[in-house]
């Protein structure tokens, strides 16, 4: 049985591994989308825009802000699984 719960601690080691390089992975794209925005944001406000323009530079925004939305949801989620691989980590290693 202690065969089992070893591969099964390392396994969830290797999970927790891969989630910490996702949860790296989409910080950095992230700050990527919010640095667009910024500067998009700052692009806009320096320009004389017609309203077509301005209709294009409006849905620019909300779709930059629908983006870092996303981003946040998988980063929550992502969250969460590290926390629950970590829990299990912890009921595994003390039955072992």
């Amino acid at each position: 049985m202690s065969v089992i719960y070893q591969d099964m601690n390392k396994a969830l080691h290797a999970m927790a591994a891969h989630l910490h390089r996702y949860a790296s992975e989409l910080s950095s794209i992230s700050s990527t989308v919010s640095h667009i925005s910024m500067h998009h944001a700052y692009v806009y406000s320096k320009r004389s825009l017609t309203s077509r323009n301005e209709t294009e530079f409006d849905k620019l925004e909300q779709n930059l802000n629908q983006i870092l939305s996303q981003l946040q949801a998988v980063q929550n989620f992502e969250g969460e699984l590290e926390k629950k691989i970590q829990n299990i980590l912890a009921l595994v290693s003390r039955i072992s």
